[in-house]
C-alpha cells in the first residue's frame, strides 16, 4: 500500500477518538542529473572589495561566474575541469581572486576582469578554506587532512607546510590574527607567526536550549540551569552539542560562526502524546520540530567569538543562540555595518511535494475528516534566507526566556548556497538550482531595485540529491546528520538502542548492507522506511524517486586519506593489519574495508553485535566506535573499546601502535 495510494501508519485496532495519520507516497516523476551533482557545501560567493562585481563558485557545473552588479548582467563564464569543483574564494591585493578547488586538491588564480584562470597551484589533497593575508601578501590554504599551507599571492610554490588538528575548514584573518575552524567539533582555532596552532581549542559551550533552561555565554563555566515555572511541572531537559561548523567569518568585534547545534539528551524514538510536558508534544516526528520552527534534534545556530586586537578568542565571551528559519544553515555573511546577518539554507521544504495528514473518523474506514500536518501555506513567504539583527541574536545568550530568534524572510527563488554582503550593504544570494544570483536592499526586499540575474548552464536538478537536502516537512533533513554526505560526528542517545554515532555514507555504500549499527536494515528501502518516513515524519517514494536517492548516496565517494601509502610508518602499520596474530583484516577486507558481518567486540552488552564499519577515511570520523569510545584512533586500542576482543593488540609495543594509526590513517 506504500506505492501508489496512501498508507496508514496506526493499528486497525486504534482508539476512535484519536487521528490516523496516513502519510502518502509521492508518485512525481524524477529528475536526474549528469553528471551527479556534489553534495551542498555553502560559502561559494565573493564579492570584490569595490563591491563592482560578484563571483560565484558552481562546484555542480565546474565552473566559476563574474557577475557585473552595476549592471547587473552575468560578465563571464570561467570554465574549468571535470570535477574541480570550486569552493571557496578570497581576492587579494591586486585584485586577482583565489579559488579553492577542491576536487582537485589545487588552487586556481583568476583574472576577473578579462574572465580566465590565470594559473593553477597544486596545495593538498583536501583543500577547503583559504585567506588572504595583506600582510606578508600570501594566501593561507586549510586542508582537511591536517595541513596548514602557504603560498605568494602572486604566483610560485607552497612556502610552508604546517601541521594543524584534522577537519580543518575554514582560514579567518581577523584582527591580525590568524584563525581555523574545524568542520565537525565546531571548533575555533589560534594560529601563530609560524603557522602553529598557540590558544589550543575553543569549543563552543554546550548547554541546553528549551526555554527556561540557560548556559552562561563565558567558556569553561559550568552549566546555569533556570526552570520556568509550569501548571504542568517543569520542562524536560533537552541538551545540545555544537558541531558542522559550516561557515565562519570575520565580523565587527569578532567573529561569527554559522553551526550546528545536534541533541545529546536522549531521543524518544516511540512515538507517544502522553507527556504533556514534551514541548514537542504529540510527536509526528521522534527527529523533527513538528511544526515548532526550532525544536528538533538538529538546529542552526550562530556563535559570536568576541574578541580584541591581537587577542584570542578564548579570551572573550563566546555568545550562541539557535535562529528560526529553514533547515541546513551553509553560509552566513555579515553587512559592513556590523549589525545584521544573513544566512542561507539550503534545505527549504519542497511544497510540492505530499504531506502526511490526519484522519478523523468513528470507526476505521467510516466518515473522515482529514486534517493537514506540518504544511505551510502556500502564501507563506520563504524561509531559505534569513537576515538576523546581532543585537538580538546576542540577546538570546543572555536571556532564559528566548527560544530561538526570528529573522527577517528574504524572497529569493531557488535552492540558496551562499550569501554575501557589497559594501553598500546590498545583499547577494546565490542559488544552486536554478543557477542564479538575487540582488537586494535587505532593508526593503520588495524594492524594485530587486533583481534576479541568471547564470545559465544546464540545470542539475537531480531527485536523490534534493531528497537528501530537503527538509521532510518536519524540521530535518538526511544532509543535518550527514554533513557533506558524511557524517557529522555526533553520537546519539536512543531509547531502547543507547550511544550511536553517525554512520558515514561516503565509503561506496553500494555492497555494504545491512545499514545502522545493529544490522537491522537490509537495504535502503528498509532505511527509508523506518528513518525518513518514521523518524524523520517524511513520506514515502516511488520506485524510481528511491532508485534516483540510490543511484546518489550510492555515487559518494571518500575523501583521500590524510596521510601518504608511501610513508614508511604506514608500510610497518600494513603488515600488522595483515598479520594473522591481529585478525584486523579478517573483517576489514576487501575493497570496502568490511565483511558486510556483524561482531562482538565487547563495546556493547554482553552478546551485543554491531555491524563491522567500512574503514574507507576513516582518519576523518572521530570519535570512533558506535558509542564514540575513542575520541582518536590510539584510543581506539584501550580496553574501554572492547581491547583484545576488537583485534588483540594489547602486546603492541607503543611504536607499534602508532604504525598501526598511521596505517589506518592512509585508508
Amino acid at each position: 500500500m506504500a506505492v501508489g495510494c496512501d498508507a496508514f501508519a496506526a493499528p486497525l485496532d486504534h482508539d476512535p477518538d484519536a487521528p490516523i495519520k496516513v502519510i502518502p507516497t509521492d508518485e512525481r516523476s524524477p529528475v536526474r542529473a549528469d553528471p551527479l551533482p556534489p553534495p551542498v557545501a555553502g560559502g561559494t560567493l565573493a564579492v570584490v572589495a569595490s563591491g563592482t562585481l560578484a563571483v560565484a563558485s558552481d562546484p555542480a557545473r565546474d565552473r566559476v561566474s563574474v557577475v557585473d552588479l552595476e549592471e547587473r548582467t552575468l560578465r563571464h563564464t570561467v570554465r574549468l575541469r571535470k570535477g574541480d569543483e570550486p569552493g571557496r574564494m578570497a581576492q587579494d591585493a591586486a585584485g586577482r581572486v583565489h579559488v579553492v578547488l577542491r576536487g582537485a586538491g589545487e588552487i586556481a588564480t583568476l583574472d576577473v576582469t578579462a574572465g580566465r584562470i590565470a594559473m593553477r597551484r597544486q596545495v593538498c589533497r583536501t583543500p577547503r578554506g583559504i585567506a588572504y593575508d595583506n600582510g606578508v601578501d600570501a594566501l593561507h590554504v586549510t586542508c582537511a587532512e591536517g595541513q596548514l599551507v602557504q603560498l605568494p599571492a602572486a604566483g610560485g610554490n607552497v612556502t610552508r607546510k604546517v601541521a594543524v588538528p584534522i577537519d580543518v575548514r575554514d582560514a579567518v584573518l581577523h584582527a591580525g590574527r590568524l584563525y581555523l575552524s574545524r568542520f565537525r567539533s565546531a571548533e575555533l582555532l589560534s594560529v601563530g607567526p609560524d603557522g602553529g596552532v598557540v590558544s589550543g581549542k575553543t569549543r563552543i559551550p554546550e548547554g541546553f536550549s528549551e526555554p527556561g533552561i540557560h548556559s552562561h555565554p563565558h567558556p569553561g563555566t559550568k552549566l546555569i540551569q533556570v526552570r520556568a515555572g509550569s501548571t504542568h511541572g517543569p520542562p524536560p531537559e533537552r541538551r545540545f552539542e555544537p558541531n558542522g561548523a559550516w561557515r565562519t567569518i570575520s565580523a565587527g568585534a569578532g567573529l561569527v560562526m554559522l553551526h550546528q547545534q545536534a541533541e545529546a539528551s536522549q531521543i524518544q524514538l516511540e512515538a507517544s502524546a502522553a507527556d504533556p510536558h514534551d514541548p514537542r508534544g504529540a510527536a509526528t516526528s521522534p527527529y523533527g520540530d513538528n511544526g515548532q520552527g526550532c525544536g528538533g534534534i538538529v538546529r542552526t545556530a550562530l556563535t559570536t567569538f568576541v574578541t580584541g586586537v591581537g587577542t584570542a578568542p578564548a579570551n572573550g565571551p563566546v555568545l550562541t543562540t539557535s535562529v528560526r528559519g529553514s533547515v541546513l544553515g551553509v553560509d552566513v555573511a555579515a553587512d559592513p555595518t556590523g549589525r545584521l546577518v544573513a544566512v542561507a539554507f539550503a534545505g527549504e521544504r519542497d511544497l510540492a511535494a505530499p504531506a502526511p495528514r490526519n484522519v478523523f473518523a468513528d470507526t476505521f474506514g467510516g466518515p473522515a475528516h482529514p486534517e493537514i500536518v506540518a504544511v505551510r501555506g502556500s502564501g507563506a513567504p520563504s524561509t531559505a534566507v534569513v537576515v538576523y539583527d546581532r543585537l538580538a541574536v546576542g540577546a538570546e545568550s543572555m536571556h532564559p526566556g528566548l527560544k530561538c530568534v526570528r529573522g527577517s524572510p528574504m524572497p529569493v527563488q531557488g535552492q540558496p548556497v551562499a550569501v554575501a554582503y557589497t559594501p553598500d550593504s546590498r545583499l547577494v544570494v546565490q542559488s544552486r538550482e536554478p543557477a542564479t544570483l538575487t540582488l537586494l536592499d535587505e532593508h526593503n526586499p520588495a524594492a524594485a531595485g530587486t533583481v534576479t540575474i541568471a547564470l545559465g548552464g544546464t540545470s542539475v536538478a537531480d531527485t536523490g540529491h534534493d531528497l537528501f537536502h530537503r527538509d521532510t516537512g518536519q524540521g530535518i533533513a538526511c544532509a543535518g546528520c550527514h554533513l557533506e554526505g558524511s557524517d557529522d560526528g555526533h553520537v546519539w542517545s536512543f531509547s531502547g538502542f543507547g550511544r550511536r554515532r553517525t554512520q558515514a555514507l561516503d565509503v561506496g555504500l553500494d555492497g555494504t548492507q545491512p545499514f545502522h549499527w545493529d544490522g537491522a536494515l537490509d537495504g535502503l528501502d528498509a532505511l527509508m522506511d523506518e528513518v525518513f518516513v518514521g523518524r524523520m515524519g517524511g513520506v514515502w517514494q516511488s520506485p524510481e524517486r528511491m532508485e534516483a536517492l540510490r543511484d546518489w548516496l550510492f555515487a559518494l565517494e571518500p575523501r583521500p586519506a590524510p596521510r601518504s601509502q608511501a610513508d614508511p610508518a604506514v608500510k610497518r602499520g600494513a603488515k600488522l593489519f595483515a598479520s594473522a596474530d591481529l585478525a584486523c583484516a579478517t573483517c576489514h577486507s576487501g575493497p570496502k574495508l568490511t565483511d558486510n558481518s556483524s561482531q562482538d567486540v565487547g563495546t556493547g552488552r554482553p552478546g551485543e553485535r554491531f555491524q563491522v564499519p567500512s574503514l574507507r577515511a576513516i582518519a576523518y570520523r572521530a570519535p570512533f566506535m558506535h558509542d564514540g569510545c575513542a575520541q582518536t584512533l590510539r584510543q581506539r586500542f584501550d580496553k574501554a573499546c572492547g581491547g583484545d576482543r576488537h583485534g588483540r593488540t594489547s602486546r603492541l609495543s607503543p611504536a607499534q601502535l602508532d604504525d598501526l594509526v598511521a596505517y589506518l590513517e592512509s585508508l
